[in-house]
């Protein structure tokens, strides 16, 4: 790291006085972690899925799928709290770590109306983020449909954009459940790519 980076990093730290770092865990994402180490504040984790699994998906090479892993288990074990958002991925986790780290579930569920004013309160089922291939957004659509019929109350909304956005929404349009799924960002399709 260079002269300028270290100097960015302590500028923003100073700056700010945070009281935690919150990091997005992501290929290469050790930052965090050697921000934690360099100036001794928490680290939280939001871990969303596998990144061995996302990286090695997409790129062959086995010595950068060593170089992920190294970053992941350095972020993981430097890690004061671990967000994840599900029973899978929590497990994944504690099968794969040595981390003692606390572990919260926090599910993507989305309640329109949280006030409890409603009595027939929409519920739905949410997926927010970039639609990269390795998020496996399809998976989602492919689940709701499997699920949509006995459970007539809930609908599917998908929040983001990324390389699969144009062939999700494709998928959502043939499906026989496209009046329960949402994607705000329609405005998005194909008139920007």
């Amino acid at each position: 790291m260079d002269t300028n980076q270290h100097a960015f990093e302590s500028i923003l730290v100073e700056s700010f006085c945070p009281d935690l770092i919150l990091e997005f865990l992501s290929v290469g994402s050790h930052v965090g972690a050697q921000l934690k180490a360099k100036f001794n504040i928490p680290l939280v984790i939001i871990y969303d899925a596998p990144l061995r699994e996302q990286f090695c998906e997409m790129n062959v090479n086995s010595i950068q799928c060593g170089w992920v892993d190294e970053r992941e288990h350095q972020s993981i074990e430097a890690a004061d709290h671990i967000v994840v958002y599900s029973q899978a991925v929590l497990d994944y986790v504690k099968k794969n770590f040595s981390t003692q780290t606390d572990i919260t579930i926090l599910p993507c569920i989305i309640w329109k109306d949280q006030s409890g004013n409603s009595k027939s309160q929409e519920q739905y089922i949410g997926f927010i983020g970039s639609f990269l291939i390795w998020h496996k957004v399809e998976l989602l659509v492919k689940a709701f449909e499997l699920i949509a019929k006995d459970f007539p109350d809930i609908k599917l909304a998908l929040l983001g954009y990324g390389q699969e956005w144009n062939r999700i929404y494709e998928m959502v349009e043939k499906s026989a459940f496209a009046y329960r799924i949402e994607m705000p960002f329609t405005c998005f399709r194909r008139t920007t790519l």
